[in-house]
């Protein structure tokens, strides 16, 4: 299910030189308004990574390994903030991106060393979801510091970059731009002024050669999350739905999932920044911090709930911090970069990845919490469930408790019955299998509790 081939005839560094047309394999959103697909109508599944300083704080070798390794992992997005944080920030060359702070002047080197980045990720048949800079730097307040807003009120500077962007970058169609940048947007004209420049640039003035979103802010102190749907749903330039269920425990991202998804007029919805792995509990270490068991029940809760996608993220991997670099947040700050590439949830992505893959292959998926006779309210012990144009039910179990099903609710009459791992990917066949009466309960084949458990239904026959 993976993407055509992006490769371009670009040799080292530069501009490509090739024409949009000269390259297949753009992304578009499905006829039904719910996902993602390729050009041919496969569905494409955004399992991203979080590396939003990859562009700035990473030489040419290390942005090798990390690719290298993510591509391993099974990883088919990764979403980075094309500026350094700050205009005066610099990237690992010792270059900023602009000359004296201003977007109309561009400091070669730097963007030579863009070039490059955006040329391995194609070279590895990967998409980056692209920001063209980070708003709570330059366009929104940053922690309510005057800092580097050179695009605030300059909605004509932010479209003549933006424009000079897309176009640099046209020829490679595996980019999909995302506006934003941990906010609440304020400065409406400038963000339209983005997506237009980009629209022109990159899209070539067609609104349908481009696909946009937008990353809002956190919402670690916002429950259930934020999404994109509160302020920017019809906007036209808005493609799909962001959320951001952010970096506190029991945040119910499902929920915010859910609202996006009954949304009119139809557009996809992902989680694009749960809690990171390894990160802080409210930002703070005395908290405790996120463990594996944690990314894994927001990426089944929000691709049950209806999401596309979902995007991973690990505490030392998004700032790439190093033991000896200032450039990272000291409180936030606990593992490598190298460290934190091999945290246990990264492993455990390419099982959410190669599950949700074969079942979106033949089939359409709607959310269907009804069919839960019960679902417990305690967080840590949550029920999602799911249903197929076809009649086969998903229940992701966050806690092995009892699953009850409502047959009154269900298409068929004889089912099947499987358990998936979402900790190693395997299956286990149950000896449940067989007619429903008015009310079934399966049990997760768990030793332990806390385990987290997926209960797969595949109808057997139609009823009579």
């Amino acid at each position: 299910m993976g993407l055509a081939i992006y490769l371009v005839g670009v040799s080292g560094l530069g501009s490509p030189t090739l024409n949009a047309a000269d390259i297949g394999g753009s992304l578009q959103v499905s006829k039904d308004g719910r996902r993602l697909e390729q050009a041919n109508g496969e569905p494409f599944f955004w399992l991203g990574d979080t590396a939003w300083t990859l562009f700035a704080n990473l030489n040419r070798e290390e942005v090798r390994e990390y690719l290298d390794t993510r591509k391993r992992q099974g990883f088919t997005v990764i979403q980075a903030n094309v500026l350094a944080w700050a205009a005066d920030d610099k990237n690992r060359y010792g270059n900023t991106a602009f000359i004296d702070r201003d977007p109309a002047k561009w400091n070669e080197a730097y963007w030579q060393h863009v070039d490059f980045v955006i040329e391995e990720i194609v070279k590895r048949d990967m998409v980056i979801a692209l920001l063209p800079c980070w708003a709570r730097t330059y366009i929104e307040e940053r922690h309510g510091a005057e800092v580097d807003k050179i695009f605030t009120d300059r909605p004509q500077v932010a479209k003549v970059y933006a424009k000079k962007l897309g176009e640099r970058y046209q020829a490679y169609r595996n980019i999909i731009w995302i506006l934003g940048g941990d906010t609440w947007p304020a400065q409406h004209d400038v963000y339209d002024a983005l997506a237009e420049g980009l629209t022109e640039g990159y899209g070539d003035g067609d609104p349908n050669g481009i696909l946009i979103s937008f990353h809002p802010k956190g919402g670690t102190y916002r429950p259930p999350a934020t999404s994109t749907a509160e302020f920017y749903h019809d906007k036209p330039w808005l493609d799909f739905n962001m959320i951001q269920s952010g970096h506190a425990l029991g945040n119910r991202n499902f929920e915010r999932i859910a609202a996006d998804y009954a949304k009119s007029p139809i557009k996809p919805t992902i989680e694009s920044e749960p809690c990171y792995e390894g990160h802080p509990i409210k930002h703070d270490f005395d908290n405790g911090e996120f463990a594996a068991s944690h990314v894994r029940r927001r990426a089944y809760w929000s691709l049950l709930a209806g999401g596309f996608g979902f995007t991973y993220g690990a505490n030392g991997v998004w700032q790439f911090a190093t033991e000896d670099d200032n450039h990272i947040v000291e409180e936030w700050f606990k593992y490598t970069w190298r460290e934190a590439l091999k945290f246990e949830g990264a492993g455990d992505m390419i099982h959410v990845r190669n599950l949700f893959e074969r079942l979106h292959a033949n089939s359409a998926w709607e959310p269907s919490n009804t069919l839960l006779t019960t679902s417990p309210d305690d967080i840590d012990s949550h029920q999602q469930a799911a249903i197929s144009d076809t009649g086969q039910i998903l229940v992701y179990c966050t806690s092995a408790r009892p699953v009850a099903i409502n047959a009154a609710k269900t298409k068929h009459d004889r089912y099947s019955v499987k358990w998936f791992n979402p900790r190693n990917g395997t299956y286990r066949n149950s000896a449940e299998s067989g007619r429903l009466g008015e009310q079934s309960t399966y049990n997760p084949p768990s030793e332990t509790p806390n385990e987290d458990w997926l209960l797969i239904l595949t109808p057997i026959s139609r009823s009579p």
